[in-house]
């Protein structure tokens, strides 16, 4: 018998606009369109509307959730456990599958009580990899007793569940070195929002013209979550070194824990060259992403499998190159290679990355091969193509969990 019923666990959902919110929200209108039965388990208050056979329950935590000290975070992340799991239990059942994700962290714990409960298949959708992305963020010490501890919890959850999803095969093997049964795991990337991103011809986003931008410019863009993970030193350096190129021009788009910091990088510098954008409304993120010539990508070389940057994705639905500052070995970079969308540097390569944005700056044709390129795999990154992964994870996942069960 084929799944058709689904429940989703999720700190955040509209009208919040974090990432793995937005990511369910978009996953259950899909699976509305193609008859699935959708619960979404959440502690995010508020009213959106919702698909045809999608329900929601919303339960807030006792503890309001902040990313201030370390004491105040844990604590509010402890309050969403039971938040979650009273909204679950208010949505009812059965459910063939129930989906934890990664926010809060170890929410998979909740999963076993819930499949108990429901008689589903538990899969755990793995956005990120705790506690080594906080131990790699210095929220956590290194190796000291409290990451052992909850590393110990990790992968207890992990191991009862009936499928894992990663974003990549640079998590997938992370997870296969926590002891994790690799024939359980099923690699789906994330998507973009097609509904709102798109390729616009060359020049055409009003976004430049808005800023400034001459028609012969080459612009150069990071938007998205200016966060712990990624680096900024080298795109700074890059600037630096063409400052003096009045065509190239870098736009800095979005906000997040270290955009004070790049902000301050820049004034110190005095660089000219440099614009600065707020994040911009989901409606315009063709107009957004369209209005470069290059996007940035960047992530610390020890984060590799435990984050995969989903602004990737967006970018090649926008049909735009990519330069990469970071590991090899992540997907990102893998992916960039095989499709060649652009071009896949080390973390602190400035040099490199002023080489890139000056050859794509100065040939044409080759812009305009690696932009189509990118357009192609934006084509491979979309929902209903990630969509159909995801089910087929899920129904591998209940097939196994009825044949060992």
């Amino acid at each position: 018998m084929a799944a058709r019923s689904v429940l989703l666990l999720t700190r955040t959902f509209p009208p919040d606009l974090a990432a793995v919110g937005q990511l369910v929200f978009e996953l259950a209108g899909e699976l509305s369109q193609r008859g699935w039965r959708v619960g979404i388990a959440t502690s995010t208050p508020g009213e959106v509307e919702l698909p045809p056979q999608v329900s929601v329950a919303r339960v807030p935590a006792a503890i309001g959730f902040t990313r201030k000290r370390l004491a105040q975070r844990l604590a509010s992340y402890l309050a969403q456990y039971p938040a979650l799991r009273r909204a679950a239990h208010q949505l009812g059942g059965p459910w063939d599958v129930v989906v934890s994700t990664t926010d809060p962290p170890l929410q998979a714990v909740l999963g076993p009580g819930l499949r108990r409960r429901t008689g589903g298949a538990l899969v755990h959708w793995c956005q990120d990899i705790y506690p080594e992305l906080a131990e790699e963020l210095g929220v956590l010490g290194r190796g000291g007793f409290v990451a052992r501890v909850l590393r110990r919890i990790s992968t207890r959850s992990l191991q009862a569940c009936d499928g894992i999803v990663s974003l990549g095969r640079c998590m997938s093997e992370r997870l296969v070195a926590r002891g994790l049964d690799p024939a359980r795991l099923h690699l789906v990337p994330n998507w973009a929002d097609h509904t709102n991103v798109h390729p616009l011809p060359r020049g055409a986003s009003p976004l430049r013209s808005e800023l400034g931008f001459a028609a012969g410019d080459f612009v150069v863009m990071y938007s998205g979550n200016f966060g712990l993970a990624h680096p900024f030193e080298a795109i700074l350096e890059a600037a630096v070194s063409l400052a003096g190129d009045r065509r190239i021009r870098f736009l800095l788009a979005g906000d997040g824990p270290r955009a004070a910091t790049v902000r301050e990088g820049v004034a110190r510098r005095a660089l000219p060259n440099v614009t600065f954008l707020p994040l911009q409304p989901r409606a315009r993120l063709a107009e957004s992403l369209g209005a470069a010539d290059l996007h940035l990508v960047s992530m610390f070389d020890r984060l590799c499998g435990l984050v995969v940057p989903s602004k990737y994705y967006g970018v090649m639905a926008a049909g735009r190159p990519v330069a990469f500052l970071g590991p090899r070995g992540s997907e990102v970079a893998r992916s960039l290679e095989e499709c060649q969308a652009g071009v896949a540097l080390d973390e602190s390569d400035a040099r490199g990355l002023v080489d890139a944005i000056r050859r794509l700056a100065e040939q044409p044709d080759a812009w305009s091969k690696t932009a189509e390129a990118a357009t192609q795999a934006g084509r491979v990154f979309d929902l209903p193509t990630c969509a159909e992964k995801l089910t087929r994870a899920w129904e591998h996942s209940l097939a196994n969990r009825r044949t060992s069960g």
